[in-house]
């Protein structure tokens, strides 16, 4: 086994790991060996993506450790970086992680604790906000699979300037193997000056603070009073009812008609009924009749085109006009999906409501053109908020 020391073959750390395991007595939780296969299967498609299996911590082996690296990255005589994903099978709290660390060479290890101020974290400090808005660019739809964690880990040498958990072992190629090539990517090009200053003095996103979390008061909040948008600054509401008071009636029509149900779970989660079958057999409350079969939302196009319908008497109520093209108050998509919810109790995201609608809607005398699930809630609001 000796031989393979330099770059160790995968039966070599598959032997080493079951070694590790055998001499646990049996204390090691399935978490564990699920990350250990996990990582073992994904071995050749690792190595496609230019990484190499190792348990070596420098130089010296580790059979407690499966690592997956990058090549390293020379700083100078004294040190370089490796760009790795890395587990400890006797960790299995940890899980596995992927990051950047800082390597001193043995003969100046006399020198670490100045390197890793005077380096590995100037080097980090100059470079956080940029990696930081990579990968946060890189996955913008999945934000939580880059969380950022700093370290205060010096051990033998080694200096991690930081390190980011994988939340699930199917991200290791995904998010876990492209986000290190983009890391290593940024070093290299940092290490050769080819950042400007300017780049790298960019202020870090707070998006966070101004996130909204999903089915709370808050989201149910942002939506009914600020999720009507005028196009200008002095919207035409005197005299008329606030958009919040029309959203109201909008969503007792939503619950009373059984167009969506309320998720126990959630503060203010509301999960669309899009089969429903004790949906009412024609017109209980005195609106425009449905057909005797009974109207149910069989699409999540249906859906949009309920809420079409209430942005466009929006429209009419506060402008008597709409405007297809460019209407005065738009469909709030972002609030929307951080309220309702998919009958399954997934997420949307707003390309799901987002479908192109084929019964347009315009302005027209007889109200034709509103989609057939729209024309009782139309009536309704007409009703309540004469348009006269």
């Amino acid at each position: 086994m000796e031989e393979n020391i330099k770059y160790p073959r995968l039966e070599y750390i598959k032997s080493a790991v079951d070694e590790t395991f055998k001499n646990t007595d049996g204390y090691l939780c399935k978490a564990s060996q699920d990350y250990t296969d996990s990582l073992l299967n994904q071995y050749d498609e690792l190595i496609a993506k230019g990484f190499h299996i190792d348990n070596q911590v420098r130089n010296r082996i580790d059979k407690d450790y499966i690592m997956y690296k990058l090549p390293r990255l020379d700083i100078d005589e004294k040190s370089y970086y490796e760009f790795l994903i890395e587990y400890e099978v006797t960790s299995p709290s940890t899980g596995i992680y992927f990051g950047c660390k800082a390597i001193t060479n043995e003969k100046y290890i006399h020198e670490h604790e100045t390197l890793i101020q005077e380096v590995y974290k100037k080097h980090w400090n100059c470079l956080r906000a940029l990696v930081t808005q990579r990968l946060g660019a890189m996955f913008a739809d999945y934000p939580m699979a880059i969380i950022i964690q700093q370290t205060d880990n010096d051990d033998s040498g080694t200096y991690w300037p930081f390190w980011i958990r994988l939340n699930y072992p199917k991200d290791i190629i995904d998010v876990a193997a492209n986000s290190l090539q983009v890391i290593r990517l940024i070093y290299s090009r940092y290490l050769d000056g080819k950042y400007e200053k300017e780049q790298l003095s960019q202020k870090q996103s707070t998006n966070s603070q101004n996130y909204i979390p999903y089915y709370t008061q808050e989201a149910y909040r942002a939506l009914r009073e600020e999720g009507v948008k005028f196009s200008c600054k002095n919207p035409p509401t005197k005299g008329r009812a606030a958009p919040a008071l029309i959203f109201d009636e909008f969503m007792n029509y939503l619950k009373r008609e059984k167009f969506v149900a309320k998720v126990p779970e959630y503060e203010y989660g509301y999960a669309v009924q899009k089969n429903h079958s004790d949906r009412l057999s024609g017109s209980s409350n005195g609106y425009a009749s449905r057909p005797k079969s009974g109207e149910k939302i069989k699409t999540y196009e249906d859906f949009s085109n309920l809420i079409r319908t209430f942005v466009y008497f929006l429209n009419m109520y506060y402008y008597n006009i709409y405007n297809v093209e460019k209407p005065y108050i738009s469909v709030p998509w972002t609030a929307l999906v951080r309220v309702f919810m998919k009958e399954t109790h997934d997420a949307f995201i707003p390309e799901n409501l987002k479908v192109p609608m084929n019964r347009s809607l315009v302005d027209d005398e007889d109200k034709k053109n509103i989609p057939t699930i729209g024309k009782d809630l139309y009536a309704l609001l007409e009703q309540k908020f004469p348009l006269g």
